[in-house]
């Protein structure tokens, strides 16, 4: 017995955050539905944002777009990838470059997520780099030199089982 339509609401599994939850409404949930849902959620201790029905969450779509951008320029040889993320990690202050932050979480789910996007929106911002798909293809980091396989705790069976 599944949940009626206007109580639905959805929460990102994919990239998750600690602290943080966001929550997805879709096009017919009632506004009673996601305030109940956030109260819950906050009443817990997690920050809750709420967005709109959309392809893909606020932050797979942020995360997805900035490690492809990266795989652009290493794909254009502008910057080798250990340089990409020092220069990204310093001028952003991010904590990681975005090359190290795609291996965190897998290539084979950025090139996943972006796919996902790109068959949806037909955007072509989404539309993954040369590079980032045969690297993800392969089972390679993003952040090693050429042939470096990823860590083992990032591997595809290894995600599946985590």
């Amino acid at each position: 017995m599944g949940l009626p339509l206007g109580n639905a609401v959805a929460f990102d599994p994919v990239i998750p955050t600690p602290g943080e939850v966001t929550l997805m409404a879709t096009i017919a949930t009632r506004p009673k539905a996601v305030a109940a849902a956030a109260k819950a959620l906050s009443t817990e201790g997690s920050a809750v944002s709420v967005i709109e029905d959309s392809p893909g969450f606020a932050v797979q779509r942020v995360i997805a777009t900035i490690v492809n951008i990266a795989c652009e320029i290493a794909q254009q040889r502008i910057a080798a990838p250990g340089d990409i993320d020092i220069a990204v990690g310093l001028g952003l202050n991010y904590p990681q470059g975005p090359l190290a932050l795609g291996d965190h979480h897998g290539p084979a789910l950025i090139l996943e997520i972006l796919d996902a996007l790109h068959a949806r929106t037909g955007d072509p911002r989404y539309r993954a780099s040369l590079w980032l798909r045969r690297r993800a293809e392969a089972g390679l980091s993003l952040t090693h030199t050429a042939g470096s396989p990823l860590p083992a705790e990032n591997t595809p069976a290894e995600q599946e089982t985590a």
